[in-house]
């Protein structure tokens, strides 16, 4: 059994998931659907949290692999409009 196998099987019999996050998971699209879609094959729950800095195309291909979707809205620390 290769590395991947093993980890599949620990959240398998674990009961646990899978978030990705981090950096900005969409940055590395190919990826993050390898991913997702291996652990929704194998019935492993799965999250993606994302800042939403990626092309709508992507969302649209990826959610319907993602049980739970976290978008990320950071506040500005500046007031706006900035006074001088």
């Amino acid at each position: 059994m290769d590395q991947t196998g093993l980890i599949f099987d620990i959240y398998q019999n674990s009961g646990g998931g899978i978030t990705l996050t981090g950096g900005e998971p969409m940055g590395q699209f190919g990826f993050a659907l390898a991913i997702l879609q291996a652990c929704q094959e194998r019935g492993i729950h799965t999250c993606l949290e994302t800042n939403g800095f990626a092309p709508q195309r992507k969302y649209n291909e990826i959610l319907s692999l993602t049980d739970i979707f976290l978008f990320d809205y950071i506040k500005p620390r500046v007031e706006w409009p900035i006074k001088t």
